[in-house]
């Protein structure tokens, strides 16, 4: 029976049932004892209640934690979007130098259509030849569609 008791007694721990005092400083740093502070002029002194199997407080550090991977998952977020913004603008460029391509060779097509005044009879009187201005017009059509090609190829 004496055995039962002192066993009892170890069990309920002494530290459990007394008085736990929180002090926070001018500072803000918080520690805590089970006597009351000595000096009670730069200290905010309250008494907590004495902590059970069943009390749970929460961990100061966990709300850094969760701001942490909040503005971690608000960085990841951003940065996402910013990589998707990225391959827009490039897929629109990518759309415009094809258009540009496109147009330089239907460009080159119109003026290589040969029209009335593209042309005229050869000094011996043996077939045609073009004219100077049907001869510029296609070279300017072919260095523009060769420009919209490497500006295509430059990217």
């Amino acid at each position: 029976m004496k055995k039962s008791i002192l066993i009892l007694l170890t069990l309920i721990s002494p530290v459990a049932l007394a008085a736990i005092y929180e002090t926070t400083d001018a500072e803000g740093h918080k520690s805590y004892s089970d006597k009351p502070p000595l000096n009670q002029s730069d200290a905010k002194t309250k008494e907590v209640a004495p902590m059970t199997e069943n009390t749970w407080e929460t961990n100061p550090s966990q709300t850094s934690d969760d701001q942490f991977y909040r503005g971690l998952k608000a960085r990841q977020e951003q940065e996402q979007k910013a990589q998707k913004e990225m391959a827009d603008q490039q897929e629109a460029e990518q759309q415009r130098q094809a258009k540009a391509e496109a147009d330089a060779k239907k460009a080159l097509e119109d003026a290589k259509e040969v029209k009335a005044g593209d042309f005229y009879k050869n000094p011996n009187g043996e077939g045609l030849r073009y004219t100077q201005e049907y001869r510029d017009r296609v070279k300017n059509a072919e260095e523009n569609l060769k420009k919209a090609q490497q500006s295509d190829t430059d990217e």
